[in-house]
């Protein structure tokens, strides 16, 4: 395991990671390009979906 490096991440590559997440890319791909850790996506998507931000890739579909 790579040693674990804390960073913040900036408000522009949030707003790519609101984009990416509306896409049918597997979490694993976004998070190799934007250069975040799987655990930090997640938390930031249930901070998102917490607050009741819209995130349309979350709708059950039937």
């Amino acid at each position: 395991m790579a040693e674990p490096r804390q960073k913040i991440i900036s408000e522009e590559k949030k707003a790519l990671l609101d984009k990416l997440l509306l896409e049918k890319i597997p979490l694993a791909g976004i998070t190799r390009v934007c250069d975040v850790s799987e655990t930090w996506l997640q938390d930031y998507i249930n901070r998102k979906t917490c607050l009741g931000l819209p995130l349309i890739f979350l709708c059950i579909a039937t």
